[in-house]
């Protein structure tokens, strides 16, 4: 699995930046122009305290996670989340609590969970309608007030 740049990155460097959408924004500019870019420096100063852990995964060691998380819960995972097991499994520090969030459902993953596990991910039964239902595209105006007019109306 090759993320290079993660959906979640822009958010956390958004919030690092002191939510400088501008800072942002080059730093994506750059990384689109060159391949590569620096972090402002007011986001790399509060990275180091932020919590955030970084480490690459190899794809045999990410379905090896998968078949242990599975072996040793019974749970099967998607491998976005193995990935995350795998991380804080190999935490340095025994003394500090991780946490892993769940990703997607391996029901996402079929081919990979089986493959991993030897299971069949499933999908959840309360989502087997969904997955049936027609998808509905809408664009809406991209001002708060529009989205939250929408929000609202679709929660009535």
């Amino acid at each position: 699995m090759d993320i290079s740049i993660p959906s979640n990155f822009e958010r956390i460097l958004f919030e690092l930046s002191g939510r400088d959408s501008d800072a942002v924004r080059s730093v994506y500019e750059r990384f689109k122009q060159a391949g590569e870019a620096e972090l402002p420096e007011t986001a790399t100063g509060r990275l180091g305290c932020s919590g955030i852990r970084v480490q690459s995964v190899s794809n045999a060691d990410t379905m090896e996670e998968m078949r242990q998380f599975e072996s040793d819960t019974g749970w099967l995972i998607c491998p976005h989340t193995a990935v995350g097991t795998r991380v804080a499994r190999l935490a340095p520090n025994s003394d500090v609590a991780t946490v892993v969030l769940a990703t997607a459902s391996p029901a996402k993953f079929p081919e990979t969970v089986l493959e991993a596990t030897g299971r069949e991910a499933k999908l959840p039964d309360f989502a087997t309608g969904v997955m049936s239902n027609e998808e509905v595209f809408e664009r809406v105006e991209p001002t708060l007030g529009a989205v939250r007019s929408r929000v609202e109306r679709l929660a009535d």
